[in-house]
């Protein structure tokens, strides 16, 4: 523990090394100060003059700090308050004239920054501060009512010089800034995120300096976020949302280190809006939904399809502020509009996909946007955010794919991420669960049989990866279900089931009927899957013969659109029979005949189409493994003149 007599000795020789510095630089910059303060006075106003002596101002500071900044001996660079003052006095008298050159201001900004940085940010002068800010926001930006902003007109270096000189004011403030003044001290804090708003939607990435400047912007955001409450913050999310999505959307070929500070800063705005237990946020169903696979969701190139579903399920807040339900519902609907440009933005394209397997960075933070805002937003957001966030995950695994066993193991460590992400919260597990498997069946009913014919690779791909995930991750939380502990009750004699009894379905069998051993049929259930399957059978054939069918050089073995789609299609069924949760022969042979059970006996293509899943299926079974079989040689139609 550090004695009061060490603090001592600290502080003393903390206060020696400031007047060391101090006198040093005083010595250099003083004919300077004295030049420029003349300068600044005289009539006519002489601009080179001003800025030269600026010039030669910021080269002082800048090798006097360097050159002590490197010596062991001093550990803080610390200037002494009155050297500043002394410093900044030539400054004010430039102020003084109506207009100024935009490089007289820049290189202002450049001697305030250090100035703040290295003397006033020791002792912080909350007045000295009301000062600056405001003169800062003024010289930059002029009349911030009037758009668009001055400072969108500025040269890069005077846009950097802006952000380098609030950033380092606004560093210096705490909490208790904001105790007093405290509607005015937060109209500085807006001013600060409009201007930075301003420069990144205003800039187009093409230089270094382009990076360098929307980073700073963005850190800046970042550092003034702090000083707000979750209220104040959501005030300002659609702002922050909007521009965002606009510069996203303006700048292809985003350098990847912009794409991850956006990341985390909407992260962290979104969050605070958005929180669960600040909202106390809950998920409930409309009068009217007994169940919430009655739910139709998806992440259509056609953004309308994604919410004009009146059951959807309903979320409940408190309403403590202007965070009312009618807020949630307009500005969480706003959020995955923008969030759907935003992530086609990212991950759509050969040159994202490109970038995103070669920056494992990107990817984390991809995920890790899922997984932060699942784990604080996903009551108050399940209905905007949920079905999206799968989305996300599943294309993220596909587009960062080199082959299909890639995709498979990928898929297979998303779908396990994602079970983590609400693993133990029994509620949100059953609705996840539930969304993902309405999510799998729209899939197969609405978007399977069209990928047969579809002639766009990479929709294809797309599609089937996304199957791909949805039935793993239903696979995966079916597993766990499984092997969860069956609960016990010590009260058996009141809660007595009928496991305990000779019942089946309350009803008390005769002695030489085993209940146990009648295994009881859905047959609803049976002649459902029976007439999906049928359907999507009956729709391929259908479009069999039409003049979609793309007559590509590789010959496919069941005639679809090409050898891709073919392949795609084979990959997918090997995928699904690694599912399984027991792996038997006596349940791979099960599930044969119920493939061929589904088909029509009177309808040759179906038949045939069952065949060939089969066989795909059989491949990767323990079977397929055992016994080198291949079915797909008795399945050749495209040359059969029998078949014609």
């Amino acid at each position: 523990m550090t004695s009061s007599s060490q603090l001592s000795a600290s502080s003393n020789e903390s206060i020696q090394n400031e007047r060391l510095l101090s006198s040093s630089l005083f010595d250099q910059i003083r004919p300077v100060c004295i030049e420029l303060s003349e300068a600044s006075t005289s009539q006519p106003f002489n601009t080179n003059k001003v800025v030269n002596l600026m010039i030669s101002m910021e080269d002082i500071l800048k090798k006097h700090h360097d050159e002590y900044n490197k010596d062991g001996n001093f550990r803080i660079y610390q200037l002494s308050p009155k050297l500043a003052d002394y410093i900044f006095y030539p400054l004010s008298n430039i102020l003084k004239q109506p207009a100024l050159d935009d490089t007289i201001i820049q290189h202002l900004f450049g001697i305030i920054r250090f100035l703040v940085e290295y003397s006033w940010s020791f002792n912080v002068n909350f007045v000295l501060t009301d000062q600056l800010l405001p003169l800062v926001i003024y010289l930059s930006s002029g009349d911030l009512n009037k758009e668009p902003l001055l400072i969108t007109k500025k040269s890069i270096q005077f846009k950097i010089a802006t952000v380098s000189v609030l950033y380092t004011i606004t560093s210096t403030l705490n909490k208790e800034y904001f105790q007093s003044l405290t509607e005015k001290r937060l109209l500085f804090i807006s001013n600060v995120i409009t201007i930075c708003l301003s420069i990144i939607v205003g800039s187009r990435v093409e230089s270094q300096d382009t990076i360098q400047l929307v980073l700073k912007c963005l850190s800046l955001i970042s550092n003034v976020k702090r000083y707000l409450n979750s209220s104040q913050i959501s005030i300002i999310l659609p702002g922050i949302v909007s521009s965002i999505t606009k510069f996203i959307s303006l700048n292809l070929n985003l350098n990847y280190q912009i794409i991850i500070q956006f990341l985390r800063l909407l992260s962290g705005f979104i969050c605070a809006s958005f929180n669960d237990k600040e909202l106390d946020a809950q998920i409930e169903l409309n009068e009217g939904i007994s169940d919430i696979s009655e739910i139709h969701v998806g992440w259509d190139d056609d953004n309308e399809t994604l919410d004009n579903n009146s059951l959807y399920s309903d979320v409940t807040i408190t309403e403590n502020d202007h965070r009312s339900s009618a807020w949630l519902k307009a500005t969480s609907k706003q959020l995955k509009l923008s969030l759907i440009i935003i992530f086609k933005s990212i991950l759509l394209g050969s040159r994202n996909r490109h970038r995103l397997r070669s920056k494992q960075e990107l990817y984390d933070e991809i995920l890790g946007f899922v997984e932060t805002i699942l784990k604080n937003c996903f009551n108050s957001l399940f209905k905007e955010f949920a079905s999206l966030a799968i989305d996300i995950v599943s294309i993220l695994g596909y587009v960062t794919s080199e082959d299909n066993k890639e995709m498979a193991d990928k898929t297979n460590k998303l779908s396990n991420t994602l079970c983590m992400i609400i693993e133990g919260e029994t509620n949100k597990e059953e609705v996840l669960f539930e969304l993902v498997k309405t999510k799998l069946a729209d899939l197969i009913d609405n978007k399977l049989s069209g990928i047969v014919f579809a002639l766009d690779e990479d929709k294809i791909s797309s599609t089937v990866a996304s199957m791909m995930f949805n039935f793993k991750y239903v696979a995966d939380r079916f597993k766990f279900e499984s092997s969860k502990p069956i609960k016990s009750s010590n009260a058996s004699g009141l809660l007595e089931t009928s496991s305990m009894t000779n019942q089946l379905d309350s009803i008390e069998l005769p002695g030489y009927i085993n209940a146990k051993g009648v295994v009881k049929q859905e047959p609803s259930k049976k002649e459902q899957d029976k007439r999906a399957y049928i359907h999507n059978l009956k729709t391929i054939s259908r479009n069999w013969n039409t003049n979609e069918i793309n007559n590509s050089s590789g010959n496919t073995l069941i005639g679809i659109s090409s050898k891709f789609s073919e392949t795609i299609l084979q990959n997918f069924i090997n995928y699904l029979s690694s599912l399984k949760y027991e792996a038997s022969n006596s349940s791979t042979l099960t599930e044969l005949e119920n493939i061929f059970e589904l088909a029509d006996d009177n309808d040759m293509i179906t038949k045939s189409t069952s065949l060939w899943v089969a066989s795909n299926y059989y491949k990767r079974s323990i079977l397929g493994k055992v016994i080198n079989f291949d079915l797909g040689k008795y399945l050749v139609l495209d040359d059969d003149e029998d078949w014609k």
